[in-house]
């Protein structure tokens, strides 16, 4: 079994007694019980939920954080990496990831979610099994599809976005990851 780094995207405003906070604590603690390290950014919300539900099952949790917050990482982070500005800290989750998990959230994980696309999409980096936890993003997946088309002359199957979208899925429990 390969062991696998799983980034872990999502709003950092939703409390314990929240759906998305109990379906991403549910998610960690079925990653960690898979032997996996879950990684996102650290604080609130989706972070702590995947966090937590990771550390109770005696799982591995890092946190990418940035200084411009003045928030501690969340009591679930085991280890903490500080990265000086939001754009480094997300270059930081991506590269670091094997697979992506998003789940819902605001501007900062669209944001996150725009650049895997965009960085698998220009092949920035390695395209990577990308998995959306619930159908938050379907529109907004379904909408940005069309543009995922980069033709680039240097490789043979010029339209990455076929192989691209083969990678997305939609899921709503842990046991349907594919890790």
């Amino acid at each position: 079994m390969v062991l696998m780094k799983v980034v872990i995207f999502g709003g950092a405003n939703y409390n314990a007694s929240h759906t998305y906070y109990k379906l991403a604590y549910d998610f960690g603690s079925y990653i960690a019980k898979n032997g996996h390290t879950v990684i996102n950014g650290g604080y609130g919300g989706i972070m702590e939920a995947s966090a937590k539900g990771a550390y109770e099952k005696g799982g591995n949790t890092l946190g990418i954080t940035f200084d411009y917050l003045p928030f501690k990482p969340n009591n679930y982070i085991k280890q903490a990496i500080s990265k000086p500005d939001l754009l480094t800290r997300t270059k930081h989750l991506i590269d670091i990831g094997d697979v992506y998990i998003a789940f819902p959230g605001g501007t900062g994980t669209l944001l996150e979610i725009s650049m895997v696309l965009e960085f698998m999409n220009k092949r920035v980096i390695p395209s990577r099994q990308f998995f959306f936890a619930t159908d938050f993003w379907k529109k907004v997946i379904d909408t940005v599809t069309p543009e995922l088309k980069f033709k680039d002359p240097r490789f043979a199957d010029s339209e990455s976005h076929k192989s691209i979208m083969r990678l997305i899925n939609f899921i709503h429990t842990p046991e349907e990851l594919m890790l």
